[in-house]
């Protein structure tokens, strides 16, 4: 396992992007893009907001699927 993604966990000048901190978010984003992939993205939208995932994970997961975090 490589140690330099946990290293600086916790400091916020460091940004550590692929690893998950937050289960609960993690699995409600996961019903979110399954919403989308089944052809809601608005549902899927409304979906995530309701549940207070942070905008900007919103925007990538459902626009961005590109720089979707890998399944884990």
């Amino acid at each position: 396992m490589d140690q330099s993604l946990y290293e600086n966990i916790g400091d916020p000048q460091v940004a550590v992007p692929n690893v998950r901190r937050d289960h609960r978010c993690h699995a409600i984003v996961e019903h979110g893009i399954l919403m989308q992939q089944s052809g809601c993205t608005v549902s899927a939208l409304e979906y995530l907001k309701a549940r207070g995932v942070a905008p900007e994970v919103i925007r990538r997961v459902l626009l961005e699927p590109q720089r979707r975090r890998a399944q884990s």
